[in-house]
């Protein structure tokens, strides 16, 4: 099914090659990369993280530590979606 859609596409637009997500291999789509690994896939930049630490240098890491949340809180105002106008 998503081979005859792409060729489909293919009647209507100029496209590239097919590229697959596949082994150890980052493949590149829409500014993101793409790997299986494991099992799973895999999303990130680290094409651009690469080219951020050429282009800037090391940075020491930081440590933020994030507040608790009561799960159990109410939200303070409740919205009523019909008294919305868009």
């Amino acid at each position: 099914m998503v081979e005859s859609t792409l060729e489909g596409i293919k009647t209507e637009w100029t496209c590239s090659a097919v590229e697959w997500v596949k082994g150890n291999h980052w493949l590149k789509f829409c500014g993101m990369q793409l790997q299986w690994k494991d099992g799973s896939l895999m999303l990130g930049q680290p094409g651009f993280a690469r080219e951020l630490v050429e282009r800037h240098g090391s940075v020491t890491g930081r440590s933020f530590p994030l507040p608790k949340v009561d799960q159990l809180q109410e939200p303070e105002e409740v919205i009523d979606p019909a008294g919305q106008r868009m």
